[in-house]
Formats: structure tokens, sequence, C-alpha cells
């Protein structure tokens, strides 16, 4: 993500529209128009379409957290109710890594049939610290489902399953973190669409995202 990175910082000491776009989203905390904004940037630049590039989604959901990082402090996005100690720990940045994604098909749960996404990942300087791993699903052309079933989505009402972890040590290591996203919420009018999904790991408390997997390809049928 490091040469985006660069590519991003080039843009906004270059662009003073650009960067004042961005300062302004960040300073209003609106995380929509942050992420309209980047994704502009992203598809302006056509970096998604480097050699082994992330998907758009996923480049754009780096730089939002990147911008908020690098336009304010952690304290302006830091959760009101965190105690000195968790303020100190804001400062070393939290980082992470996704080391493999696999998936159970066919699940059966509280009466619900999905597939269980299995996720093992590490996590630094997090001790005490509430994060989240979800797994965020789109259309082939990047595009994000809606959830019109009310049952699993964001704020936005786009498909997703999250779910929260508190590590009690400063690096941590899950071998194995479930998730269980049922068929329903995916239902489609139409079927054998192409879609993927990536996991992310979000640390709640700055309210970003800090680590990503590869797309996952499949075809929904059910």
């Amino acid at each position: 993500m490091s040469n985006y990175r660069d590519l991003f910082d080039d843009s906004v000491n270059r662009d003073a529209i650009l960067r004042g776009q961005v300062e302004n989203a960040v300073q209003a905390k609106n995380e929509q128009s942050l992420w309209d904004i980047l994704k502009r940037f992203v598809k302006n630049l056509a970096i998604h379409l480097l050699p082994f590039a992330p998907p758009v989604n996923q480049l754009v959901a780096e730089l939002v957290g990147y911008a908020k990082q690098k336009f304010s402090s952690y304290n302006n996005w830091r959760s009101p109710q965190l105690d000195s100690m968790s303020t100190i720990r804001l400062t070393s940045s939290t980082t992470g890594a996704i080391e493999s994604v696999w998936v159970d098909h066919d699940v059966q749960r509280n009466g619900m049939k999905g597939k269980i996404i299995h996720a093992h990942f590490s996590v630094q300087n997090m001790n005490g610290l509430t994060g989240s791993v979800g797994a965020y699903f789109y259309f082939g052309n990047d595009q994000q489902l809606i959830d019109f079933h009310n049952s699993h989505h964001n704020e936005h009402g786009h498909v997703c399953v999250t779910e929260d972890f508190t590590p009690r040590y400063r690096d941590a290591i899950f071998d194995d973190f479930p998730l269980f996203m049922p068929y329903s919420a995916c239902r489609l009018l139409s079927k054998d669409l192409d879609l993927y999904f990536y996991v992310s790991l979000y640390n709640r408390n700055t309210q970003t995202f800090f680590a990503h997997s590869n797309a996952f390809l499949f075809t929904f049928n059910y």
C-alpha cells in the first residue's frame, strides 16, 4: 500500500483543491464524503489498474484510513469514553495482517443456511482496544451489495458481516476467527452472479481500517 500512499501524498501536495476537499471531509468527520472523494481519486489515476493492485474499494478503504491519520490527530477521532491509558496507547499506530482466509459452505446455524468465513490474523498495539473483523461483499464490477433484507449490513446499508474483538495483550494472534454469513443476506433477483468479498480489520477507537485480505471470488446461485 505504500506506493499508493505515495501517489496520494504527491497528489494532495500538488492539487490544492483535492487537499482542501480531503481536509474538509476529515475535519467534518464526514466518512461518506471522504469515501466518495478518494474513490474518484483512485479511479481518475487508475492506480487500481497497476499490476497486482487490490480492488477499487479495498484501495479506497486503505486511503480513507490513511487520510484520517494524515489530516487529523488520533484524539480527534478517539472515542470520548477512552481513559487516559488508552489515549497513550493510541500514539503507537495499530498494525496487523490477515494471514489466511478460508470458507466452509452450506453450514446451518440458527435455522439459516450459509457460509462460515474463517480468518487467521495478527494485530499489534491493540491491548485493551476494540477492533472488528468484517467481510464485505461486492459485485464483480466493484459495486457494493445492498442489503434489501435488513439483516447484515453496515451504516450505509451495504452487505457485510462483522464481529468485534478486544485483545488482552499488546500483540495478539487469532488463529481462527469465524464469521457466519447466511445466504439469504446476499439473495438477489438474479442468480449465477459473479460476486466477491474481502476481509478487513478495523480499529473502532481510531475509526480506521488497518489490514485487508485479498478478494475472494464466488458465483452466487442460491
